[in-house]
């Protein structure tokens, strides 16, 4: 219900906002009705906005601030206006006692452009005419009485700076006659047909101007750009780690060569190959120089910060063969690659990527799990004191000799073996994996079995390994057997999957003479700069 008051000193007024929008709203309104109290938001308060409030003012970083009823209370307040303020009003507002008309100046047609930075999306969408309206403020978000709406047109080359300049000014305008017609019963006309269909956006974050390459043409890119530049963080790509910030770009007619993402230079200018066309690159946050002939991505390469820790390198992964022509903008690091077909001859005559050999997963079905008969010499443990946990890490740095690794010669064997020492020791540790099978031959420490609970019904074996002074006894089939036997007993295992590569032998005899079966089969590269 509207509040209708016979003049315009019957209305007492607070302004809610922390920007140049609230401000000019407030300097427009206020030698025509009465403001009696001004809340600043401390969250990305513009600095001058404060400098410029000549009525009692607070500011504030949260609605819950008991003092914000008082002061309401006290100067008799009874119509809020909030313009771009950044805390939303919560159920305590709404209350009987402290309810209170409260207008909001929202940067878009509702319920179209409903939620955070409606002006921005609106030109992201390259929309040649922008909307903002005034909704009289609920429970729920931008879902409120539509009370005025205005539409104004913008030229292409307009960018977020303009088009906040050109809505400051008509949402005075509006803001104007919304209070006249609602509150001092003027015979206003305002538009109040809602735009369709409903559509809610998230507020922006400054990771969110990253360009997608796959999704936007030149167009696209543009419109993301001036809807941008100036006022928020740039649009950018990736060159390896490093972001790439778009600070002036220019759209032209040059057809692109389909290399989507390549940096090239013609005539000492440098252009951004897109879907339809080339981009110009006036001037970026990087060394132009230095990307030249190069890809421009959309995604980092997934780092892997375990690896990186043991290995003293960068290193990434990814499952992806399309991303290879960026691993050269990866600078001193190891990329693990693995892909269901084989990439190319042409790919592989980098000398940086080396192929190394088939990954097999195994898969088994708890169901067809036998049953295990203890041996006389052979015992388990699945919480190892201290010394042989030490015994345990030994063995592992010791005995791998077909991971991936191991396979690539680049590497030492003395970091192959560190791998594989750090993965049990992390488990020690409460960091990696869920349980351990050690096993004793004639009280010795021959072998021990590392499992992963990946999913509530799939375990993973992380690790088997038995010590090679103790080969050829049938212990690796004993360790395989307990600690499938142990699973068996587990109410919610289903199936148990292992990975090993082709090249080991002993290994895959080993799977199927369990009668695992093959789940899928991967080639494996690594790319190291």
């Amino acid at each position: 219900m509207v509040h209708k008051l016979s003049k315009k000193t019957d209305l007492k007024v607070a302004f809610f906002f922390n920007s140049i929008r609230g401000l000019t709203a407030l300097n427009f309104v206020r030698n025509k009705i009465n403001v009696k109290y001004v809340f600043l938001g401390k969250k990305n308060l513009v600095e001058k906005v404060a400098k410029n409030i000549t009525e009692k003012f607070s500011i504030i970083s949260s609605l819950k601030d008991p003092n914000i009823f008082k002061i309401l209370k006290r100067e008799k307040i009874n119509l809020i206006i909030s313009a771009g303020f950044p805390y939303i009003f919560g159920k305590k507002f709404f209350k009987k006692r402290n309810k209170i008309d409260i207008l909001n100046l929202h940067g878009g047609p509702v319920p179209r452009f409903k939620g955070g930075s409606p002006l921005i999306w609106q030109k992201i969408e390259g929309r040649k005419t922008i909307g903002i309206s005034i909704i009289k403020v609920d429970q729920n978000i931008d879902s409120g009485k539509l009370m005025g709406i205005k539409f104004f047109k913008i030229k292409e080359e307009d960018n977020i700076k303009a088009i906040q300049d050109k809505s400051i000014k008509l949402f005075c305008v509006l803001l104007w006659k919304v209070i006249q017609k609602y509150y001092l019963k003027k015979k206003i006309k305002l538009n109040t047909k809602k735009l369709f269909p409903s559509k809610y956006y998230s507020q922006r974050k400054p990771e969110d101007s990253l360009v997608n390459l796959e999704t936007m043409n030149s167009k696209k890119v543009y419109n993301f750009y001036k809807a941008l530049v100036p006022r928020y963080e740039e649009p950018f790509l990736y060159f390896g780690e490093n972001k790439v910030s778009l600070k002036k770009i220019e759209i032209t007619s040059k057809k692109t060569n389909k290399k989507i993402g390549l940096v090239e230079k013609y005539k000492d200018k440098y252009f951004l190959n897109l879907q339809d066309k080339k981009m110009r690159l006036v001037q970026t946050s990087f060394d132009l120089k230095k990307i030249q002939n190069k890809f421009l991505t959309s995604e980092k390469l997934l780092e892997d910060i375990w690896l990186k820790k043991v290995l003293k390198i960068n290193c990434y992964k990814s499952e992806n063969e399309k991303y290879i022509n960026t691993f050269k903008n990866y600078e001193k690091s190891l990329i693990f690659l693995k892909t269901e077909k084989a990439i190319s001859k042409k790919e592989l005559a980098d000398s940086n990527l080396r192929y190394l050999g088939m990954n097999i997963t195994y898969l088994l079905d708890v169901k067809l799990i036998g049953n295990y008969t203890k041996k006389k010499d052979i015992t388990y443990k699945t919480n190892p004191n201290k010394p042989e946990r030490k015994a345990v890490a030994d063995i592992a740095y010791k005995n791998f000799n077909y991971s991936r690794f191991h396979l690539d010669n680049r590497l030492s064997s003395s970091k192959s073996n560190l791998i594989k020492k750090k993965t049990i020791e992390n488990y020690f540790l409460g960091q990696r994996g869920d349980k351990v099978f050690v096993q004793f031959y004639q009280k010795k420490i021959s072998g021990f079995c590392l499992l992963k609970y990946e999913d509530y019904n799939v375990t993973r074996i992380e690790l088997i390994c038995i010590d090679k002074k103790f080969a050829r006894k049938g212990l690796a089939t004993d360790l395989l057997r307990f600690s499938l036997g142990d699973l068996k007993k587990k109410k919610d295992s289903k199936k148990i999957i292992v990975s090993t590569q082709e090249k080991n032998i002993a290994s895959t005899r080993l799977y199927d003479s369990f009668n695992f079966s093959t789940k899928s089969r991967f080639f494996l590269y690594h790319y190291i700069s």
